[in-house]
């Protein structure tokens, strides 16, 4: 198994993702890591619908998806994780997968969110999540498009507050 990209991404299989990422990355399998589409069929449909033809595309519960990305996987997969937050990202490193880094590919503006990026908006828990990211070793970066620039985001991070 090659895992091409974990990347969080609030909207799942979207344009960016099925046009974008998987014309440049070629995997085989997209695969969402995320409880609620998980336990909704309808929106476990709906996700997969999104998902290019010449890909395959699985959703799975995040423990789960942990236990398939450590010992289960087929190795001659390449495979896009995504997730839709770093709560989930969180989870899925607690789980047991440790990815070498995690690319932050939309986090829209919600409440109680400041703008780190024109596509990363974040709140006080999630610059949490991924302070425990990093600090755990994952690398972070923002990236929208392949075609455009990688942005490090640890050294962005707000310092926590006290």
């Amino acid at each position: 198994m090659s895992v091409l990209l974990v990347r969080i991404d609030d909207r799942l299989i979207h344009g960016q993702v099925s046009v974008g990422w998987a014309t440049h990355l070629r995997p085989d399998l997209i695969l969402v890591l995320d409880d609620e589409v998980a336990a909704d069929n309808w929106e476990n449909d709906l996700v997969c619908a999104a998902c290019p033809d010449s890909v395959r595309a699985r959703v799975m519960r995040i423990a789960e998806g942990s236990r398939f990305l450590s010992d289960e996987a087929p190795s001659a997969d390449r495979i896009v994780v995504l997730l839709r937050g770093t709560k989930q990202a969180r989870l899925m490193l607690d789980g047991g997968f440790r990815p070498q880094s995690i690319n932050i590919g939309g986090l829209h503006h919600h409440e109680g969110s400041r703008s780190l990026l024109p596509f990363v908006y974040l709140d006080s828990s999630e610059v949490a999540d991924l302070r425990y990211l990093a600090d755990h070793g994952v690398g972070l970066s923002a990236q929208d498009l392949p075609g455009n620039r990688s942005v490090d985001l640890v050294p962005l991070l707000p310092d926590p507050v006290r």
